[in-house]
């Protein structure tokens, strides 16, 4: 996503979180939750990441699904994506991009 947030920091992202107008997200501990520092970050959007969350709400307000406390990344169903669906669908997007496996996710952060 260009922020370098980890797998669960993605999975707990609300849209009460997320700042289109100022243009930045905050990753921060929630229920169930807590960051690996348990700190809140700010993180700065670039300008292609505001536009992707734009269309990303926009869809999810007619779905009824965009309230502050609305998980950003849920399934078709409305069910809050996994960080296990995350790292399934990476790797498989990135070997059928690369034609080999690239193990970790993790090094897609940085």
């Amino acid at each position: 996503m260009k922020t370098g947030m980890r797998r669960g920091e993605i999975v707990n992202l609300r849209w009460g979180a997320v700042n289109l107008k100022e243009r930045f997200l905050l990753v921060e501990a929630s229920q169930g939750f807590h960051t690996k520092n348990r700190k809140t970050r700010r993180l700065p959007l670039p300008p292609e990441m505001i536009e992707f969350f734009s269309q990303l709400y926009s869809e999810s307000r007619k779905r009824g699904l965009a309230g502050p406390n609305a998980f950003v990344f849920v399934t078709t169903t409305g069910i809050p994506v996994t960080a296990n669906r995350i790292t399934v669908q990476a790797r498989k997007l990135m070997k059928r991009v690369l034609k080999r496996d690239v193990g970790s996710v993790h090094i897609w952060r940085h």
